[in-house]
């Protein structure tokens, strides 16, 4: 269960930070975090923020395995039709999380 531990402390601390003209502070904190918490491993690529922990497997994926694909309904305006991206999937795999149905 550490890897739970380590995703909600990731999200609880870090998710506060911003990039601000001089820093980006989320980059600092995602740097910060692997340096100091070796226990548990992430991808090697990007910053801690840009994965999620599969359910199955008990590893980190990128949010860019959850999007889904875009399908252009014809009758929908346009305006009006969402394309999910990964930001898009992370704020809608919290807001799920948070907000009972």
């Amino acid at each position: 269960y550490e890897i739970y531990f380590v995703f909600a402390c990731i999200w609880a601390f870090g998710s506060a930070t911003f990039q601000d003209q001089l820093v980006d502070w989320r980059n600092e904190f995602s740097k910060w975090w692997i340096n100091e918490f070796k226990s548990v491993k992430f991808p090697a690529t990007g910053p801690v923020f840009n994965y999620f922990i599969h359910e199955e497997t008990k590893k980190f994926l990128p949010w860019t395995d959850m999007v889904l694909e875009f399908e252009l309904d014809p009758d929908i305006p346009l305006q009006s039709q969402i394309v999910d991206t990964a930001e898009t999937t992370r704020v809608r795999y919290f807001m799920n999380l948070f907000i009972p149905k």
